[in-house]
């Protein structure tokens, strides 16, 4: 784990309930409330987070501008949701600096860091749409986008679930979740949510969006999360992400959060932020969660390492003689030290500390996490930068 900024950048990216998009090798850090309790502007942020070799710039501020003269841009927001789409950020959502939703007919924003412009996707079907809403999460599937849960116009937190089709522009609605959580993933095909409903114990929802949708069902399993067994603590806007390790093996990664304690409701998984200000303190562990192990299968890869994945065939023997495989099993992270070299080229900082409503995303390796930002358990605003690095 290492932090990776400098004063000027920190300054700049000191924010909450923004977004951090990962396309090629920069982070793309959008929206969110500022330090000083301001709506962020809409200029994109773009922070360099692995050097390829060529000449490149750490960190660029990018001005918000139409891909065609006189086309439109977004607004400035938080609260909103974001992901990489064919190498753009696509962007859904939010609220503006009165916490309205913001309401732009189920439309996506997607910007090119190429062009360094912004495109916008209007949805045909305005009718049969997700609606305005905030802290819903965004995934990039199959070429089409799937959208999950958010709070709607009604003020309450949704469980339902939407595909757009780029080519069409038109949403689909798949079957609702059985529950509203901010923990949500998408991992080949399956999207993964975790709920609590008390402080011993938790949720792990799954469903095939691969499937047609007759035939999608939710499976559902409780985990302990108490001293006796393994298992993370309930919590909500930190960071549910994807990860591989190589040769097949693959984990869903928890990391950090916000504390609730008060789990009488599901719409306590998404409290205002003045609320979870005053009542709540952040978690600063990390946990994964192993899933299925990649399928076997001869394709063209950028390794050996990927293309063949011999996790899937180690998991099958160990099921056929009774051996724990380890599948759906969680285990707490543990976190190795920055080099010496590393701490003097940094600020110093061992570990980024409890924090929560950051932006987060999986760099291009598959497994390390970039976050930014985000609120400390002291209820401030920070703008340190940090690359975990899983193995």
């Amino acid at each position: 784990m290492v932090s990776c900024q400098t004063d000027s950048i920190r300054r700049s990216l000191a924010r909450s309930h923004h977004t951090l998009t990962i396309v090629n090798n920069k982070a793309y850090v959008f929206g969110g409330t500022t330090a000083e309790n301001l709506l962020a502007s809409n200029d994109m942020h773009a922070v360099t987070v692995e050097h390829t070799g060529k000449p490149d710039m750490d960190y660029g501020l990018i001005p918000a501008l139409p891909t065609t003269e006189g086309g439109e841009v977004p607004v400035s927001r938080t609260n909103h949701t974001a992901c990489a789409f064919h190498g753009n950020v696509a962007i859904y959502g939010g609220s503006n600096d009165k916490n309205d939703l913001i309401d732009e007919a189920s439309s996506l924003w997607l910007f090119n860091p190429e062009r360094k412009a912004w495109d916008l996707l209007s949805s045909t079907k305005t009718d049969s749409a997700p609606g305005p809403r905030r802290n819903a999460k965004l995934f990039d599937h199959d070429g089409s986008i799937v959208l999950y849960g958010g709070v709607d116009a009604t003020g309450d937190a949704a469980s339902d679930l939407w595909t757009f089709d780029v080519a069409s522009k038109a949403w689909t609605q798949l079957p609702t979740a059985p529950v509203a959580t901010t923990n949500a993933a998408l991992a080949n095909g399956q999207l993964y949510l975790i709920s609590a409903k008390d402080s011993v114990s938790g949720q792990l929802h799954h469903l095939g969006v691969s499937s047609p949708i007759k035939e999608m069902t939710w499976d559902s399993f409780t985990f302990p999360a108490n001293p006796l067994a393994p298992g993370p603590r309930a919590r909500h806007d930190g960071a549910f992400l994807p990860l591989t390790t190589g040769w097949g093996r693959n984990y869903m990664v928890y990391l950090l959060g916000a504390r609730d304690e008060s789990l009488s409701r599901t719409e306590s998984l998404m409290m205002d932020e003045a609320k979870d200000k005053e009542n709540l303190t952040q978690f600063s562990d990390t946990w994964a969660l192993q899933i299925p192990s990649s399928d076997v299968d001869a394709k063209p890869a950028w390794s050996l390492k990927n293309a063949i994945k011999p996790a899937k065939i180690k998991d099958a023997i160990r099921h056929a003689i009774g051996a724990e495989t380890g599948h759906l099993a969680w285990a707490e992270a543990v976190v190795q030290l920055p080099s010496e070299k590393q701490l003097g080229e940094e600020d110093g900082k061992l570990h980024p500390g409890p924090r929560a409503f950051f932006g987060a995303d999986v760099m291009e390796n598959g497994h390390s996490v970039v976050f930014w930002g985000g609120v400390n358990a002291k209820g401030q605003r920070i703008g340190d930068g940090w690359i975990v690095k899983f193995s």
